[in-house]
């Protein structure tokens, strides 16, 4: 598997659109800590850093004086999402084939694991958008907020469209929120990126730069069923995944497994629990190869967002219903 990872060809075979996920997990503030990683569904705390406003009020000479609490707040949690994909090798198909067996097993867990990071990637951007609250920025005459969304038409979505996000970035209490996008944004900010070297390019950039872009064009408007694009804190949610097979190890119980782990390729810290057995065919002269993949993981919205309601807003393209 490596040595095929690492054919830059062969790469973006097995490379999905994973953009939001990787984003987020690189991004949030949430700390986690696991209880048992071996349990069915594995019990976890995220720890949320919590420094809401104070009321101002006038001086005074009180000795007991308290306030606010700057607390880190904590939540526990368990792992509910759980997905797998099984395939299936007869090693005498390899006996006149040009690919090996072992080329074969590799593929195929690669194959299968990219499959796996793809349903995580589409399962993230369902969950920011359900968690998404109500823009708290109705100024503006291109934008109609209706319950959480925010609705834009399409004519509005250039670079001076920047401007209007900053404002609503900062009166929503989000100054270091990212954007992930579909198609909404997408070819402005493609020219963008390569007219920023002509005379009066630079401009257009800077105002992109104001923010952090992030697309994927594969999934999000699939999945969101519009074209949609999301304004996330990092301090707003947590993508936590997990694995239970600790090391390597063969089970006899009945049906000998062996059982071990691997990372994804697509998506850092993400680890897949891997089931491997065989059966006998032919008498004993061919062997059949099973393999089940499995993935554990969830995303969690922040309980406590302060004065930001959940520090998630989304934006749609088009004309409010």
């Amino acid at each position: 598997m490596k040595q095929m990872w690492n054919d830059a060809d062969y790469r973006k075979s097995v490379q999905p659109e994973v953009e939001v996920v990787k984003t987020l997990a690189s991004i949030q503030t949430a700390k986690t800590e696991f209880f048992n990683a071996r349990d069915k569904k594995a019990k976890l705390k995220l720890y949320w850093v919590e420094a809401c406003e104070g009321a101002v009020q006038d001086c005074t000479t009180d000795c007991d004086f308290s306030g606010t609490p700057v607390s880190s707040e904590c939540q526990d949690y368990e792992i509910g999402e759980c997905k797998e994909t099984v395939f299936t090798l007869d090693d005498s198909v390899f006996y006149d084939d040009y690919l090996t067996f072992n080329e074969a097993v590799a593929e195929g867990l690669m194959k299968h694991t990219t499959i796996l990071d793809n349903e995580i990637e589409k399962f993230v951007i369902a969950g920011l958008d359900s968690f998404a609250s109500a823009n708290k920025y109705v100024n503006d005459s291109r934008a109609n907020v209706v319950g959480n969304t925010t609705y834009i038409d399409g004519p509005f979505w250039t670079p001076s469209l920047m401007a209007y996000f900053s404002k609503v970035r900062r009166v929503n209490h989000l100054t270091d929120a990212v954007m992930f996008s579909g198609e909404n944004m997408y070819d402005a900010w493609w020219n963008v990126q390569n007219d920023a070297a002509n005379a009066n390019g630079q401009g257009a950039k800077n105002k992109f730069d104001a923010f952090g872009w992030f697309f994927d064009l594969v999934n999000m408007d699939d999945i969101l069923a519009a074209k949609k694009t999301l304004m996330v804190s990092p301090h707003a949610a947590a993508f936590v995944s997990t694995h239970r097979v600790l090391q390597p190890e063969e089970i006899h119980n009945g049906a000998d497994i062996t059982r071990f782990n691997i990372p994804s390729n697509n998506i850092p810290g993400v680890t897949y629990d891997v089931y491997y057995r065989t059966e006998c065919l032919n008498g004993g002269e061919d062997t059949r190869h099973h393999w089940r993949i499995v993935a554990r993981y969830d995303l969690f919205a922040n309980p406590e967002m302060c004065d930001s309601g959940t520090g998630i807003l989304s934006f749609e393209c088009g004309t409010a219903p």
